[in-house]
């Protein structure tokens, strides 16, 4: 089980205040993320899901797998 906490990211910062809730940033950390996990620590289906948004109002962005 892993938990990613991510705060005072300049890139999803900006992100936000250029789209807002709209923004796609997050989703891209998260692939880059999950394809981390999965190419360097050797962990299959390392999908990650997000369960808070700091561009959606959160103060940080949060993503949650288990393998």
């Amino acid at each position: 089980h892993v938990i990613i906490h991510v705060k005072d990211n300049p890139v999803i910062e900006h992100a936000k205040e250029l789209f807002g809730s709209k923004s796609l940033v997050c989703y891209w950390f998260m692939g880059v993320y999950s394809a981390h996990g999965e190419m360097e620590l050797g962990v299959k289906n390392a999908h990650l899901k997000e369960k808070v948004c700091f561009c959606k109002g959160s103060p940080y962005c949060e993503w949650e797998t288990v393998w």
